[in-house]
């Protein structure tokens, strides 16, 4: 009898070491009926083992599964698919709330133009380009997100207008998102853009002080967020008049901006938390103009150059 019963307490020791319970919600961005999401549970280590369950129709799940690192997919027909990569599962865990698109998914590369709308998530698969004489109108409310190490790059015009509660955001496909996931906005020379009210997040790598918002054309950034970069978040040299006002820029771990040659007008900006300096004019002009910006956290210096004109 006292064997049989060690034999049961091992076995309850064995199960709360070696799995662990995982709950959630997940829900549908146009339904209030979240019943029969399927949440897969793929393995990534060995000790991980595969496992599908579907949510109630509040949206809740709960499961108990092998302790290890999953990758979970959550899927629906009619909708994207959602995946959480590199989950590490060695106690109780309560995963962020999800909800899955009912937006079509369309995958872009080469030449674009005319208009993007918010019923649609543009999936960027390859270098994008607006050539010379074309024009992108980015509607408020569409999300563009970049499947690697891509750019879009604007030779003609491109007007992303946005508004307040409805960002356009350009950011990553992967979940969760890397600072370095994809690499540029590129205003060209010649190129025109506007952006206000949009987000610029988890571009450009660490390897020179180009942006991951590169500007060489025209270009007014307003009211917008850059933020969540390895690199420079805006990175500037121009002919052109470049404007720069009233956005929160943050998270970057090179500069916030680099200003190089061009007429710069940089105002009413937030700047924080900067790796090596907030705002940098590397021109041999004095054509940088700032006026009420608030700067902190800033690292080496948040403002350097003696080219630049304080109001």
């Amino acid at each position: 009898m006292k064997k049989k019963i060690l034999y049961i307490i091992t076995f309850f020791i064995c199960l709360n070491v070696y799995s662990s319970e995982v709950s959630g919600n997940v829900y549908l961005d146009n339904n209030s009926n979240f019943e029969n999401i399927k949440i897969t549970f793929s393995p990534v280590s060995p000790s991980a083992v595969f496992k599908e369950i579907y949510s109630k129709n509040d949206g809740s799940f709960t499961t108990q599964v092998d302790n290890g690192i999953y990758n979970i997919i959550y899927s629906k027909d009619q909708y994207q698919n959602l995946q959480i990569n590199n989950v590490f599962v060695s106690t109780d865990v309560i995963l962020d709330n999800a909800t899955l698109s009912s937006n079509l998914l369309i995958e872009i590369s080469g030449n674009v133009e005319g208009n993007w709308t918010k019923e649609n998530t543009y999936k960027i698969v390859g270098n994008a380009t607006v050539a010379v004489g074309k024009v992108l109108t980015i509607e408020e409310g569409t999300e563009i997100k970049f499947a690697g190490k891509y750019s879009l790059i604007i030779n003609g015009k491109l007007f992303a207008n946005g508004k307040t509660g409805s960002y356009i955001k350009f950011s990553s496909f992967k979940n969760p998102p890397t600072k370095d996931d994809w690499n540029q906005v590129v205003v060209d020379q010649g190129g025109e853009a506007m952006f206000n009210y949009s987000i610029i997040e988890y571009g450009k790598e660490n390897s020179d002080w180009n942006g991951m918002l590169q500007i060489r054309g025209k270009a007014e950034i307003t009211n917008s967020i850059i933020r969540e970069t390895n690199g420079t978040a805006i990175g500037a040299s121009s002919s052109e008049n470049v404007i720069i006002s009233n956005n929160e820029i943050y998270n970057s771990d090179w500069a916030s901006i680099v200003a190089g040659s061009g007429v710069f007008n940089i105002f009413n900006n937030k700047i924080s938390n900067t790796r090596l300096g907030g705002i940098l004019d590397r021109s041999d002009t004095k054509n940088t103009t700032l006026k009420n910006n608030i700067l902190g956290n800033c690292g080496q210096e948040c403002i350097g150059s003696l080219e630049i004109i304080l109001l």
